[in-house]
């Protein structure tokens, strides 16, 4: 028995089925096609062969189940989609507010020759306005499985918002802390020309690096071996210098936070409508704390998508908010709640010509609607409110900040 089945596994020959040979435990080798199932003609093709000496295959006739020749990855990639409860719940959140902040936007315009909003400057508070909806919109850079666009443009966005949100508020709180601060009672202008300059240079920190940024190595959807899951890969946006530039922007970010701070401090003695010091500091305090929360934890939590989405989205949303609550509520609530307080602040300005005849500005300045002219002012008690302007050495000044 033992000896007919070594004369049969030693057997070789052309069978009905392909190739006749066995294993040396008695089980044949066999020999298998390879099936493709095209599912668009619902058709099975053969595309290569398997027997005991190799694997032929040709993957010129592969068609994937997405319809591609593109061989899809063996782990399951783990990102925030858009379906998600995660992505709906935070989706909604950011588009509400930014809707919210539309709607503040149009009453700050239509009420911007009220005192409310004429005393602080209706042309910042738009711009401001506008960074707010723009950091709003930047969940949906954010969500669904990262593309090239969407990571070229996350640090756009977030610099646009910033510069728009903070560097418009620190301009109008340079004006009040220059002209409070002016002891001696010095002619003082300030003009909204000359903060949309600062503005705009201040911009200049954040725009020139993220050019050179996209320019020469932008983020892009990279692949992460850093899932806690098995069988399974992290897709986030990424450079080979990324890191460099993260730590560029923060350090600018905080130092612009820090003057902000001395700023704010600077201009806390301001009279009634001046006050937004008060809450400009509350801004900067808030999103200090905010950073100091946030940033570790994302850097520490960033092989965990939900975890990290969670911790981004609910930092920048908070920090934007603590902006469009600190700063426009109080307005607000003036507008609606209490109007019988929307009234000009009442000042007599003090102003000494450096040449003989002049007067604070060499000329008569008159407000208006977007922005004017700020004038070195002292408080009055004993003086009256003329038509909702601080009146002037000559002529009339729309004390603005």
């Amino acid at each position: 028995h033992s000896h007919y089945l070594e004369v049969i596994r030693g057997i070789e020959f052309e069978g009905l089925t392909g190739d006749i040979r066995f294993q040396p435990n008695g089980d044949r080798l066999g020999a298998y096609d390879v099936v493709n199932h095209y599912l668009d003609s619902n058709s099975f093709v053969v595309v290569g062969s398997v027997n005991a000496e190799n694997v032929t295959i040709n993957s010129t006739l592969l068609v994937w189940p997405d319809g591609t020749d593109n061989v899809p990855l063996s782990a399951e990639l783990d990102y925030i989609d858009w379906s998600d409860g995660a992505a709906i719940a935070m989706l909604v959140l950011f588009s509400l507010f930014a809707l919210i902040t539309l709607v503040v936007t149009v009453i700050v315009v239509v009420k911007r020759k009220t005192p409310v909003i004429f005393y602080a400057s209706p042309l910042f508070c738009v711009l401001t306005l506008l960074g707010i909806i723009v950091g709003y919109s930047n969940v949906y850079l954010w969500t669904g499985i990262p593309t090239d666009a969407q990571c070229v443009l996350r640090p756009w966005f977030f610099a646009v918002a910033f510069v728009l949100i903070y560097g418009c508020v620190f301009a109008k709180t340079y004006r009040i802390a220059r002209v409070f601060g002016n002891k001696r009672m010095k002619p003082t202008i300030v003009t909204d020309r000359s903060l949309v300059v600062f503005v705009m240079i201040y911009s200049l920190f954040y725009l020139i690096p993220i050019i050179v940024w996209t320019a020469w190595d932008p983020l892009t959807p990279t692949l992460h071996d850093d899932n806690s899951g098995e069988d399974k890969l992290n897709i986030r946006c990424s450079s080979d210098h990324g890191l460099g530039f993260e730590i560029y922007f923060l350090v600018v970010t905080g130092v612009t936070l820090f003057v902000g701070a001395v700023l704010s401090y600077m201009a806390r003695k301001a009279k009634s409508f001046f006050g937004e010091a008060k809450y400009v500091a509350f801004c900067v305090y808030s999103l200090l704390f905010i950073g100091v929360m946030v940033v570790p934890l994302a850097y520490l939590l960033n092989d965990n998508p939900l975890a990290f989405y969670l911790i981004v989205a609910l930092g920048a949303f908070f920090a934007i908010s603590a902006v469009l609550v600190g700063l426009y509520v109080p307005k607000l609530y003036v507008l609606f709640i209490r109007p019988d307080s929307n009234v000009a602040p009442n000042f007599s300005t003090t102003a000494r010509s450096q040449r003989s005849g002049g007067t604070a500005a060499g000329g008569d300045v008159t407000s208006r609607d977007w922005g004017s002219d700020l004038f070195t002012v002292e408080e009055d008690p004993g003086s009256t409110t003329a038509s909702g302007s601080a009146t002037t050495v000559s002529g009339s000044a729309g004390t603005q900040v």
